[in-house]
């Protein structure tokens, strides 16, 4: 495990990805910016995105886009970004006006097919998708919300093998999906007793997996039946939170915000592992595979200011 105090205090280091070169990239949920941190050299890089209207920049979830892109969003501004992990070069796509309500999202999904971003938004109950080849904006109202007028906080996203986009609405217990040809919104109740489910990512097959932080399971969706099965880690409560696959040897891992560790699920044997990171209190959050080194998977501690990575030795 390398673990990183970083230097600028307090900056609740929440989401983090990592780029084509290995490096690991968060974005300051307290703060304007992007920071970067190299595992070769161990330096640690601070940069500031262009300004807007509002000149602070409330920089939320980021995300690896195609090639050397990620992608993040301006939530004072307004308006989606890409920016070149290479050549630090940034470009704005504006959210229209006819799109109402706040667009602040817990979690980007990129999919890989398409190349369209999807993002849910955490206070206008709305689904929302880029197309960055036209720079179309598409809102798909949440159904759930219309009916009871209660916020449902589209949080985690993922795109399935059949390119719908499933979210979970964690103050609703629901999970959901969008048809991305018609736009039909489905949803489903989530397994368990106020399961609270909370992010999500899609695996080697593009079956679903999301955790339920309240009653510790992860749930498995297959995307063709749409059947849902839950498993119960080895640690008990230990609150679910980040997920992120292994394309290239078909593990789902899963940060255990609770316990301080990071889990592996094997879906073809039905069984976990689970790694214990160095201090206790890491409030570990958001965790990314670097799929060119697929043994190495990244993690932030948002509370703690920390970050860094595990790797699997053997």
């Amino acid at each position: 495990v390398v673990d990183l105090d970083i230097p600028t205090p307090d900056v609740k280091p929440h989401d983090i990805t990592v780029d084509t070169s290995g490096n690991g990239w968060i974005v300051e949920d307290i703060g304007c910016c992007l920071d970067k941190f190299d595992p070769k050299t161990f330096a640690y890089i601070h940069y500031v995105p262009p300004a807007g209207k509002k000149k602070t920049v409330l920089a939320t979830p980021i995300i690896q886009g195609s090639g050397d892109l990620l992608w993040f969003i301006d939530e004072n501004n307004r308006r989606w970004f890409t920016v070149n992990s290479k050549t630090m070069e940034y470009k704005a796509y504006p959210m229209p006006d006819s799109i109402k309500g706040p667009v602040g999202s817990n979690s980007m999904a990129y999919d890989r097919k398409s190349g369209n971003v999807w993002v849910g938004g955490i206070g206008s109950n709305q689904i929302f998708r880029l197309d960055p080849k036209t720079g179309h904006f598409d809102a798909f109202p949440i159904p759930s919300y219309a009916k009871t007028h209660k916020n449902s906080l589209p949080y985690g996203v993922a795109v399935s093998g059949d390119g719908a986009l499933w979210f979970a609405e964690r103050d609703v217990n629901l999970i959901g999906r969008v048809d991305p040809l018609t736009g039909k919104v489905d949803e489903y109740s989530s397994p368990g007793v106020t399961p609270i489910p909370r992010r999500m990512t899609s695996d080697q097959l593009g079956n679903i997996y999301i955790g339920m932080h309240k009653t510790g399971d992860i749930v498995k969706i297959d995307y063709e039946t749409r059947k849902m099965t839950s498993y119960t880690p080895p640690t008990k409560n230990e609150s679910p939170y980040g997920f992120s696959a292994d394309l290239k040897n078909g593990y789902v891992w899963f940060s255990e915000q609770a316990s301080d560790k990071l889990a592996r699920f094997d879906p073809k044997t039905e069984t976990f592992v689970e790694f214990a990171l160095p201090n206790a209190e890491t409030d570990i959050r958001r965790i990314e595979v670097d799929q060119n080194l697929p043994n190495r998977v990244w993690w932030t501690g948002d509370t703690a200011n920390h970050m860094g990575y595990l790797e699997v030795l053997n």
